[in-house]
């Protein structure tokens, strides 16, 4: 249901094995991915917090650390990110290890989120202005995630440190060269419009991303 983003079925889903096992972690983090994902933030912040109150060990899992700095990022704590972030990185196993010494569904990562942990560690990094930081970590993600399906939303956060750094045109570039056949084309284009209309007053460069948008996925919502 997640993965084929039916987050309504999901979300049942999550509710019927909780309802049977409350110490379920897997469910509750799952659900609180879900909440997150329908910007309900402050929902998501009771799902975890509840986690907490069953299962205290949960708060040393790496999904559990990434949910509560992205709820600390919106909420403009960029510091404490930062801090849950930088710990959490390090605290990883490496990127092909497997779980079959004694490893748990909440202590497993996808390739996203192990990727979505090093972008909002340089979105954090960002917050704060710290700009040597971002860029630093910026560079540590693209060797890790060279070559790998999250290459798309490197080149996004790449982008925003860009902009940070005053490089329009690099961010530019960057957006400009991302492939139509590319999973995070449309979120992309989106920026490089936001680029255009906010950095160059292009508001037809604006208008000619959002169609290039819909003739690439004519969609409703497109």
């Amino acid at each position: 249901h997640y993965l084929r983003a039916d987050f309504e079925g999901a979300q049942r889903a999550c509710a019927s094995c909780s309802k049977a096992d409350p110490s379920f972690t897997p469910a509750a983090l799952l659900h609180a991915q879900i909440l997150m994902r329908l910007d309900k933030f402050k929902q998501a912040g009771q799902v975890i917090d509840g986690i907490l109150s069953h299962n205290f060990a949960v708060r040393e899992a790496p999904l559990f650390q990434l949910i509560k700095a992205k709820l600390h990022h919106v909420n403009g704590e960029f510091a404490e990110a930062e801090q849950i972030l930088t710990r959490a990185i390090k605290q990883l196993p490496p990127p092909h290890a497997t779980a079959s010494a004694g490893g748990d569904a909440e202590s497993e990562l996808s390739p996203s989120d192990r990727c979505s942990l090093h972008t909002q560690l340089v979105e954090a990094f960002l917050g704060q202005q710290k700009l040597s930081e971002a860029s630093s970590a910026m560079s540590t993600a693209v060797v890790q995630f060279d070559g790998t399906a999250q290459e798309g939303m490197l080149t996004i956060i790449n982008a925003k440190v860009q902009v940070a750094k005053g490089e329009i045109e690099t961010a530019l570039t960057l957006l400009r060269a991302m492939p139509a056949d590319n999973a995070h084309y449309h979120a992309a284009r989106r920026v490089l419009a936001d680029l255009y209309l906010e950095h160059r007053n292009d508001k037809r460069a604006y208008a000619a991303c959002h169609e290039e948008v819909a003739a690439a996925n004519p969609t409703v919502a497109s």
